[in-house]
């Protein structure tokens, strides 16, 4: 993975990314499930800027496709894993760091003018939990360095990781068998 993350107690994992014009770091929001998935891609994510034709600037997290060389932008990425290629996507509360699945709203092109689209956008804002009320408290991330696993404690599952990807999600009553047995074979390090 090419940004630093942090997974998050909430089912959330929080991206650091580098913005490329203010040349700090924006956290950005995504789900968990969704983060595995997106680090597969192997692209380092930063915060970019497009100037529109009405003289607007767009803000959104974007990255260099390593294999072909084409600017990609997270969110599309995100939408068309959830919700298949062909469509286009807005974000509902218009903030580029938050890429939670529950703020990516697909539309048609061109449908973006249409009232009962922007009415149901409208409702779904209303209802969108704002990132800054969410309990952002870290998880407990236990690595065993040698052979690229980790072991999240998510909720009350446990998630066992091997090279960023999941291989294995058990109740937590497990963990402390998990953390013997790798404790076996490993030496492990509190993250």
């Amino acid at each position: 993975m090419y940004n630093e993350f942090k997974h998050l107690h909430n089912g959330l994992t929080v991206l650091f990314c580098k913005d490329t014009k203010a040349k700090s770091v924006v956290e950005v929001y995504v789900d968990t499930e969704i983060y595995h998935y997106i680090s597969s891609l192997k692209v380092e994510w930063k915060s970019w800027s497009s100037t529109k034709k009405k003289g607007t600037v767009e803000k959104f997290i974007g990255g260099i496709n390593e294999s072909n060389g084409k600017a990609i932008n997270l969110r599309k990425v995100i939408g068309d894993y959830l919700h298949g290629k062909g469509k286009h996507f807005t974000l509902i509360n218009e903030n580029h760091c938050d890429l939670r699945q529950c703020n990516i709203f697909p539309f048609k092109q061109g449908s973006m003018n249409n009232l009962s689209v922007r009415k149901e956008i409208a409702e779904r804002r209303k209802q969108l939990q704002p990132i800054n009320q969410l309990n952002k408290k870290e998880d407990k991330v236990t690595t065993a360095n040698s052979n690229n696993v980790q072991i999240i404690e998510y909720g009350e599952k446990i998630l066992i990781l091997e090279d960023e990807q999941v291989v294995s999600e058990l109740p937590k009553v497990f963990l402390n068998a998990i953390l013997k047995k790798y404790q076996t074979q490993t030496q492990l390090a509190l993250l």
